[in-house]
């Protein structure tokens, strides 16, 4: 914001004067001027007032939509709820890296059908043993208790061109399993397929526990991108069975962040930005 400078005008309105002559009395003083409501507020003050809240979230916004090179600018004017929800997040909670992590958001938004976490830096979990077990593929297909399928579908990453059908922990294909029969059990309209748009697949961080081969990505439910209205029963179903799994560590979504440690503590209100279009889930590495 430009600097504003405030010119101090002196007004001189009368002159006292303190000559005496010999064997001649004091001269009057000359009277001080009346008050004028226009002298307080004169054109030649100028009055600094603060930005308000809403007035810095507004101007970080605009210089934050502004800085993005042509091609992220235009995702934003054609996903503009999609924008609000992840540029909300960081322009309240403001540093440098949640600016950055916002922006790598945007750009895997762009070219990843509408999935934030390629190239994304806020997965680290540094606490979670590496896994150096055994390692299987998810099948194409589960079945559920009352005989029908429900259809696992992959996806792929831009940043590595990479499919997510890859070898992960045996535990987290067997949560996946119980977790969509759970769920299931409670739905009208069942879960049909889904999509996992990552597992070890894309750019994360270095103690992502995707690079652990305990943590996977879904995308879409019966087809539908997750954070549309028409998967929103099948969505929460799925992320409650997902933490009632006691070998769940990392159950991110919609409606929920949770975490639990190794000792079985559950953090309810665990902070990391984004998962409003994907849930992310890893097991236990023990």
């Amino acid at each position: 914001m430009p600097k504003q400078y405030i010119t101090l005008v002196i007004l001189l309105y009368g002159f006292v004067s303190c000559a005496w002559d010999a064997g001649e009395s004091e001269k009057e003083k000359t009277p001080a001027p009346e008050y004028n409501d226009s002298m307080v507020h004169s054109p030649s003050i100028v009055d600094i007032v603060p930005l308000t809240k809403a007035e810095i979230l507004i101007e970080r916004e605009m210089a934050f939509r502004s800085s993005l090179p042509p091609d992220l600018f235009e995702w934003t004017t054609h996903n503009a709820n999609l924008y609000a929800i992840i540029v909300n997040e960081f322009i309240t909670d403001y540093t440098p890296r949640n600016e950055l992590i916002a922006y790598y958001m945007i750009w895997s938004m762009a070219y990843n059908d509408n999935y934030s976490e390629d190239q994304f830096i806020a997965d680290n979990d540094e606490f979670n043993e590496i896994y150096n077990g055994s390692v299987v593929e998810i099948p194409d297909s589960f079945q559920m208790d009352d005989g029908s399928l429900v259809s696992i579908c992959f996806g792929d990453t831009y940043s590595d061109t990479e499919q997510s059908n890859k070898m992960v922990s045996p535990l987290l294909v067997e949560v996946l399993k119980t977790s969509l029969k759970k769920a299931n059990s409670v739905l009208i309209e069942k879960i049909a397929s889904v999509e996992i748009k990552a597992t070890t697949n894309g750019t994360h961080h270095l103690r992502s526990n995707h690079y652990n081969k305990t943590a996977l990505d879904i995308s879409k439910v019966n087809g539908q991108q997750i954070f549309l209205s028409a998967t929103e029963n099948g969505v929460f179903e799925l992320q409650k069975a997902f933490d009632e799994n006691p070998k769940i560590r990392e159950n991110f979504g919609p409606f929920f962040k949770h975490k639990t440690e190794t000792d079985g503590i559950r953090n309810n209100h665990f902070k990391i930005p984004g998962c409003f279009d994907h849930i992310h889930i890893s097991v236990q590495s023990n």
